[in-house]
C-alpha cells in the first residue's frame, strides 16, 4: 500500500545499555544505513536515556499532523 509506504518511519534502538560503549556507534549506524528510518532514536528501557526524547518527538509529530489536517481542510 502506496499511503503505508509514504509513512514516516522510525526506528527505536532499544537496550542500549547493553552494548558495549566501544561498539554502540558501530552498531547504531549500521541499523540506521540498513533500515533509513525518517528518525531514530537510541534508548535504555532500564535506565530511562532516550524515553523522554522519544515522547517528545511522538507529541510533536502529533501536533504537527493535527495542524497540518486543519489548514488542509
Amino acid at each position: 500500500d502506496q499511503s503505508l509506504f509514504d509513512k514516516p518511519r522510525w526506528l527505536l534502538i532499544n537496550k542500549i545499555d547493553l552494548v558495549p560503549e566501544d561498539e554502540r556507534e558501530a552498531r547504531i549506524k549500521k541499523l540506521v544505513d540498513s533500515y533509513q528510518p525518517t528518525q531514530y532514536f537510541v534508548i535504555s528501557g532500564i535506565s530511562g536515556l532516550g524515553c523522554n526524547e522519544v515522547c517528545f518527538a511522538i507529541m510533536n509529530h502529533l501536533e504537527e499532523q493535527r495542524l497540518h489536517e486543519t489548514t488542509d481542510s
